[in-house]
């Protein structure tokens, strides 16, 4: 990571907690990449004899209601420790986890920074008055796609 982005990191706790948010309540790819076991393991009282497909479910992870408490509301603080500083969570895996993660996790996370940042700088973001904003509900399939909406930037 390189020197400036170490720095705008250390300092910026809540815009990364929004990102890990971000990361958290959209669940763009609702599941992971197909995985298999590679010796006969036993996980939680079930028996998964070796060679046994398995397909993890992030928007699950996400979104336990045991885990989160309240997942469908947006709340970055969530990430955030009483001093303020960032708590990453292990169980945000949008880009998963292990040896089969995603090669461009670095890349996205600092692509996504430069954006909301550059983004909140420069405009105020507020919902069209004559649209509504919609709920927390996806439009299902390969990834998870947010309704349709319309909000207004006005230049800061």
């Amino acid at each position: 990571m390189s020197l400036i982005l170490k720095i705008a990191f250390t300092r910026m706790p809540y815009t990364e907690a929004v990102m890990y948010e971000t990361y958290r309540i959209s669940s763009v790819l609702p599941s992971s990449v197909l995985h298999s076991t590679l010796t006969d393991v036993n996980f939680r009282g079930f028996d998964l004899p070796k060679d046994t497909i398995i397909l993890p479910n992030l928007y699950q992870v996400h979104h336990d209601e045991k885990y989160w408490g309240d997942p469908e509301c947006f709340r970055p603080a969530r990430f955030l420790n009483p001093d303020g500083s960032l708590n990453k969570d292990e169980r945000v895996i949008a880009f998963s986890v292990g040896k089969r993660s995603c090669i461009g996790d670095f890349l996205a996370h600092n692509e996504f920074f430069l954006f909301l940042t550059g983004l909140l700088q420069h405009f105020n973001i507020k919902s069209h008055p004559d649209y509504p904003l919609p709920g927390n509900y996806v439009k299902a399939g390969l990834v998870l796609a947010p309704q349709p909406y319309k909000v207004v930037l006005e230049k800061r």
